[in-house]
């Protein structure tokens, strides 16, 4: 029997050096398989590598209504709360305008139209703030909007 995500547990038995999951939310708070549990956090974090949140709606929450900045926050708390700051980052993965390269029957067969929770990087001063009204000082902004991966990166 093919245990569930077998290729990431590969990944984290070979790799010597830290994890990057550049496009991942909380499986808890998103229950999709493209989302991590806490298992995967965990051992993420024990390599020292970062878990990129991602804006997309269908990774933010499971029905659009969920789909939103708030929620956004709420999978960036939960990782915080589960790994530590250090380990947080952000990987948007702004796809709307790569929508139109989908071909219109499959599209229109999707069950739910994917869209972007932050309109594009000029709307990251919206994602800022919510961080500030959360609590989060400068220096942990600072990890979470980039040099967590730079960390990673040197």
């Amino acid at each position: 029997m093919m245990k569930v995500n077998e290729g990431f547990w590969d990944v984290m038995e070979i790799s010597k050096k830290p994890i990057i999951a550049s496009h991942s939310n909380s499986r808890v708070i998103a229950g999709t398989m493209r989302n991590l549990t806490i298992e995967q956090m965990k051992a993420i974090a024990s390599k020292g590598g970062v878990i990129g949140v991602n804006a997309l709606s269908i990774l933010v929450g499971i029905e659009d209504e969920n789909s939103h900045l708030e929620q956004l926050l709420n999978h960036i708390d939960h990782l915080v709360e589960v790994v530590g700051i250090d380990h947080v980052g952000i990987g948007l993965d702004l796809c709307e305008e790569f929508f139109i390269y989908v071909s219109p029957e499959v599209f229109t067969s999707m069950q739910r139209k994917p869209f972007d929770v932050i309109k594009g990087h000029q709307n990251l001063p919206e994602f800022i703030e919510g961080l500030i009204s959360r609590g989060y000082k400068e220096d942990e902004m600072e990890k979470i909007l980039g040099t967590n991966f730079l960390r990673i990166f040197r």
